[in-house]
């Protein structure tokens, strides 16, 4: 009984971690498109890898750094979740 509540809690912060992924990426999106960034960039942080690169080129470091934290807890619950 115990590990399935562990594991419902590992599936409830895995999915608030995700949604948090989904807006900051949002946020980095329309912080970027707002930008004097050349159009290139702009089309490529559509794509999430390349998302904090032209969040960085933007002048927006701390959000970058927010989405790759969070895309890093999302991992580490979801290794956790798989063990």
């Amino acid at each position: 009984m115990g590990a399935l509540t562990f594991n419902v809690w590992l599936l409830v912060v895995a999915i608030v971690l995700l949604a948090m992924f989904f807006v900051v990426h949002l946020a980095i999106l329309v912080r970027v498109f707002r930008s004097e960034l050349p159009t290139g960039w702009k089309v490529a942080a559509l794509l999430p890898p390349v998302a904090p690169i032209a969040a960085i080129r933007a002048g927006r470091k701390p959000l970058a750094l927010f989405w790759g934290l969070v895309l890093l807890g999302y991992v580490c619950v979801r290794v956790l979740g798989a063990a």
